[in-house]
């Protein structure tokens, strides 16, 4: 639904926050994350799910950035942020 800008080296923990979001409303979320492009490049996709439904996709240069960075995603389309 809506990509998100890197949040490397940011100290928002979205994925927290949206682990909080989602256990006080009784949803449940999950993120799956899948390495892309070659071994010298690798770029991490996740993509953040809630109830099953795509909330956000975020990008980075490792697994957690690109975690965060779906997370951010997702809060800002569940108005979180």
């Amino acid at each position: 639904m809506s990509e998100s800008s890197d949040v490397a080296g940011s100290h928002d923990h979205y994925k927290m926050r949206l682990n909080n979001y989602a256990q006080g409303a009784h949803l449940s979320f999950r993120i799956d994350s899948n390495p892309r492009g070659p071994n010298h490049a690798v770029v991490w996709l996740s993509v953040v799910y809630i109830n099953d439904e795509e909330y956000g996709r975020g990008e980075g240069p490792n697994k957690r950035v690109a975690e965060e960075n779906a997370a951010n995603a997702a809060l800002r389309v569940i108005n979180i942020l």
